[in-house]
Formats: C-alpha cells, structure tokens, sequence
C-alpha cells in the first residue's frame, strides 16, 4: 500500500511506531527548507527517521533540491553538495540490484537511461558511512548510495526521480527500480509493499501512482 506521511505525522510518532507503521519511508526530490530542516532532525542521532531505520526499516532519501549544499541529510551524517548539476551517470557497482533489476523483476538498467533528463542529478554526497556501497556517480563524486543502518538499511540519491514538473524520463525505469528495489528488499517474492512518500507536495501524488504501478506489475499489493 501506498500512502501519504506529513511531518506533523512524523513529529508526534517513534521510530517504533513508524516501523510499526512502514516498512519503506521515502522522502521526496525538491524539498523546501523546511522539509530539509525536518529531515536534518529526524535524521539524526535518536530522530524518528534514524530510529525506524535503525529498527529495520528501509529510508529512501532522494535529496535533489533546488535551495543549495545541505549538511547531515541523511543517517550518519551524509551531506549533498551542488557543485554542478549533471546530465549523466556512471555505473560504479553494475552488480547492484538496482541495477541488474533482479530477483525482484525490475530492468536492466543502462547509463543510458539517465542520460539527458533536463538536469539527471543535482550534485553529489559527502561524508558517507565506509560501509556504503557506492550505486552511482558523477563527474564530481558519488551520486547514490545504500548502506546498513543498526537492522535496516538507506538509500540516498541525488537523481531527480520522479520530479513533478519534469518529463516521462524522470519516472520512468531508473525511477521503477528504485521503488521495486526498496520495497521488496531485493526478494522476488515480496508480500507487502507498506510505503511512506516523506512530504505533503503536489509531486507526491504522481509518485504514488508510479509506485503502485510499479509493485502490482511485480506481485500482489
């Protein structure tokens, strides 16, 4: 299932409540600086977001932005730097789910998909974890990464997935596999698709049509 989670939401649960609640919170490309200063503080040590985490819950954090470098973004104290927008990716792990689509029924993604999207990417990462894998990167650094986080795990991108004012590029397989591979953990056979979307904004609603087109076409919602 697929459904909305304000920040009002948010600030009267736990961490435990939520993974009660999700088994997947995802945070949405363009925030404003209100929803990365609710991020920065949900994030951090004994937030509710790094405690769902933390619990096994999965965060999705697409962190591309129009409002400049943001500090402790993620989990461990990742940043976004904007040195440059980008209209290109590399492989650097060409093994990793995401990419290879499989077990879970995705695509087998190209570079060539995420070429060209108006802007493909909004910068890079800083300060990652030394246990993250690396997904993709950029000519300035890395640009998506996962790692482990105490029994769940986070993904953080800066790719401009499913950007509401953006053309069909920007959902639609690079954009799928990132859905399909945080709800169903990489399995082939998930049993539930429980999905946080992480802001109250007009592109929210396109993101959860995408997502439940997504899941049913690779099992039972």
């Amino acid at each position: 299932t697929a459904s909305l989670l304000t920040w009002a939401q948010v600030n009267s649960a736990t961490g435990a409540s939520l993974k009660s609640a999700y088994d997947v919170i995802y945070f949405s490309v363009n925030p404003d600086t209100y929803d990365y200063s609710q991020l920065r503080t949900h994030v951090a040590t004994g937030g509710r977001l790094e405690e769902f985490a933390n619990l096994g819950g999965v965060l999705v954090l697409n962190v591309a932005g129009i409002v400049g470098n943001q500090a402790n973004i993620a989990p461990g104290g990742v940043s976004h730097s904007v040195p440059a927008v980008h209209q290109s990716e590399t492989f650097a792990s060409a093994g990793h789910p995401y990419i290879t689509g499989q077990p879970y029924g995705g695509t087998h993604l190209t570079e060539a998909m995420f070429n060209n999207w108006g802007s493909t990417d909004h910068g890079i990462l800083q300060n990652v974890p030394p246990n993250c894998a690396t997904i993709l990167i950029n000519t300035h650094g890395l640009s998506m990464v996962e790692y482990p986080w105490g029994s769940g795990r986070v993904i953080v991108s800066t790719l401009t997935f499913g950007w509401a004012s953006a053309g069909a590029e920007h959902s639609g397989p690079p954009f799928d596999n990132e859905l399909l591979y945080a709800t169903t953990g990489g399995i082939s056979s998930p049993a539930t698709y429980d999905v946080y979307l992480g802001k109250s904004s007009g592109g929210m609603s396109r993101i959860a049509a995408d997502l439940v087109d997504t899941v049913r076409a690779a099992g039972p919602l």
